[in-house]
């Protein structure tokens, strides 16, 4: 049995016609779709650092603090939900970029930028207890350059010794 379809050809079976055109056009939304999400996304990184370069550029405050902790926490999330290895490094990278950008502010260390440099360590302290993320956290530091890398890791371990001071802190009051 031939069906004819609207332009006048003739097509043997009219479901396996309607099988074969679905497939491109279901192909094309589904390459469309990543498309734009990959749009939106790169957008809103844009906006992010943007933010971030703005709020840094200024005397931090408690309002900077929250829009900055927004920030990296937005990346965090970006970070955990991605499926593909490419996807979590590329996050962790960026995070890592935002993290050297708010410890190289030059606020003369008020309270609200230690408060948000805090922060950040916590992100990162989090990242690291994740198994996954811990390893391209590493593969990302060895990829970096070598001046960039160790100032990273000096961040990291200053970050991770006063979580670490933090917590027999709260240990010895808590025995008190």
């Amino acid at each position: 049995m031939h069906a004819q379809c609207s332009y006048g050809h003739q097509h043997a079976g009219s479901s396996n016609w309607f099988a074969s055109a679905e497939k491109p056009v279901t192909e094309g939304y589904q390459f469309r779709k990543k498309l734009f999400r990959l749009f939106y996304y790169g957008e809103l990184l844009v906006d992010i650092f943007t933010m971030l370069h703005e709020t840094l550029k200024k005397p931090v405050n408690r309002g900077a603090v929250a829009i900055a902790s927004e920030c990296l926490r937005i990346l965090v999330i970006l970070q955990t939900l991605s499926k593909a290895s490419e996807c979590q490094k590329g996050y962790i990278n960026l995070l890592l970029e935002a993290i050297i950008m708010i410890f190289t502010a030059s606020d003369n260390l008020s309270q609200e930028l230690h408060d948000l440099r805090s922060t950040a360590g916590k992100f990162v302290s989090q990242l690291a207890q994740i198994s996954s993320s811990a390893v391209y956290l590493k593969e990302v530091l060895l990829e970096m350059p070598e001046e960039t890398r160790q100032q990273l890791q000096g961040i990291i371990v200053l970050l991770l010794h006063k979580d670490i001071m933090q917590q027999k802190q709260n240990l010895l009051c808590h025995l008190w």
